[in-house]
């Protein structure tokens, strides 16, 4: 079962959906229709991902487990991989999206799965 919920960030109302389960975590975004603005996925527990199999870019946020903003790939694109030790989530994001809504490293997002 996949969960959403609606995030407030930086006055803008973000639709997250949570991948927490093995088959959600495997799939991520493989096979489905690009994210739109204002949409993301959440992967936990998640510190590397790969765009292999994928046809657009996404920005990938990691964080930590108190999602804490640790690092940002901006526009990775197919083909790839991303990945940050110490993270705990990952957050996939529209390719620019990252930018757009101001998320920096160090920032805290407002999260609470």
């Amino acid at each position: 079962m996949t969960t959403t919920k609606t995030i407030h960030f930086n006055s803008v109302i973000l639709e997250v959906t949570i991948a927490n389960q093995f088959f959600t975590r495997l799939r991520g975004l493989l096979f489905k229709t690009p994210l739109k603005q204002q949409e993301a996925l959440l992967i936990s527990p998640c510190k590397s991902v790969h765009t292999i199999g994928m046809y657009y870019a996404i920005d990938v946020v990691f964080l930590s487990a108190d999602y804490r903003v640790l690092k940002i790939v901006e526009r990775c694109v197919p083909r790839r991989m991303a990945s940050c030790k110490q993270a705990k989530h990952t957050l996939e994001l529209l390719a620019g999206e990252a930018h757009r809504l101001g998320v920096v490293e160090g920032m805290q997002l407002p999260f609470i799965i």
